[in-house]
């Protein structure tokens, strides 16, 4: 059986580490769409459905916990969203956890993380 690969919505401000990511997890054979700030996720999602967000915490326009806050609020979805964060401070990452995120990740990032995080979210 050939399943088709999962559609990952990868959303950092920084172009540097949007492009590592999005080259590394293509490699992995996800399909990527990328976008740089919270405004720029929403009107995409708005439109279309990912298997998995990958979401920075703090960005211009909209930060992270916007985003996290309308997808499961507003457009009530359930997709897996992994928060990548310099901050580490207990009350940011609980507070992180309590508005929908199911997995927290801390910058410095490895991409064995990463990649070890998105097979856990998606099952695969």
């Amino acid at each position: 059986m050939n399943q088709s690969p999962k559609r990952i919505l990868l959303v950092e401000d920084n172009k540097h580490l949007r492009e590592l990511i999005c080259l590394a997890l293509e490699l992995d054979s996800y399909l990527i769409e990328a976008r740089g700030d919270g405004r720029e996720a929403i009107d995409f999602l708005k439109e279309n459905e990912v298997d998995l967000i990958i979401l920075d915490l703090f960005m211009p326009v909209l930060d992270g916990k916007y985003v996290l806050h309308w997808l499961r609020n507003e457009k009530k979805s359930n997709t897996p969203v992994l928060v990548m964060t310099a901050m580490t401070d207990a009350k940011t990452l609980l507070n992180i956890m309590e508005c929908g995120a199911n997995y927290v990740m801390n910058k410095p990032l490895h991409m064995e993380q990463i990649s070890t995080a998105i097979t856990k979210l998606l099952d695969v």
